[in-house]
């Protein structure tokens, strides 16, 4: 019996996953039917609010087609037909005029949607994290010409010495190198890069 129970209660486990699987299929198909692939910079919490407007008009028997229907005709500024289905009609309307909102919201460009949608926090977080994404780009930009600009100062150094004593060691090139102010860098560091330079020691 104790067996028969936990068997019972697994298929039941199941089941209920299966109605999970099958309901964020519907929401994600909805989503994509509403408003397109959702912009990268689309605020996280807003999501599970249109998967609950869409899944209280799935409740209400409507197909992805209908909801996609009722939004648009809602937008229209058309009169919103209310099936019989419909048992909570102020939820069924809220959910249309939400997802509504939505559609207009991220037609309006990303500064508006995001105030409309997330508020000022969102717009002054996304203001920010642009901000550090040009910073960190700008950043990076200059660690890369100050490395070119390094690179170029070695050769110019290395050259001459290596072409006077091929046969010495990278290491002792290095060290050479590293003694002129317009290094600017660690032994080991030149040493690393002497074989990209073309300053290796000479093999015999």
């Amino acid at each position: 019996m104790m067996v028969a129970a936990r068997r019972s209660e697994s298929e039941l486990t199941e089941d209920l996953d299966r109605i999970f699987r099958a309901q964020k299929v519907f929401e994600d198909s909805a989503i994509a039917d509403l408003f397109g692939e959702l912009p990268k910079w689309f605020p996280e919490p807003v999501l599970p609010r249109i998967r609950q407007a869409i899944d209280s008009l799935r409740k209400a028997d409507q197909s992805k087609k209908r909801i996609v229907q009722l939004v648009a005709s809602h937008r229209d500024d058309k009169d919103m037909q209310i099936p019989g289905t419909v048992h909570d009609v102020d939820d069924f309307i809220k959910s249309v005029n939400y997802l509504a909102h939505v559609q207009w919201a991220l037609s309006s460009g990303k500064a508006k949607a995001l105030l409309e949608l997330a508020g000022r926090d969102a717009v002054l977080g996304e203001r920010t994290r642009a901000q550090r994404r040009e910073y960190s780009k700008r950043s990076n930009q200059g660690k890369k010409k100050l490395a070119a600009e390094k690179r170029e100062a070695w050769l110019a150094i290395g050259k001459p010495l290596r072409a006077r004593s091929p046969g010495k060691s990278n290491t002792w090139l290095a060290g050479e190198i590293c003694r002129n102010p317009k290094a600017d860098a660690s032994v080991s560091t030149i040493r690393q890069a002497l074989p990209s330079l073309g300053l290796q020691k000479k093999k015999t």
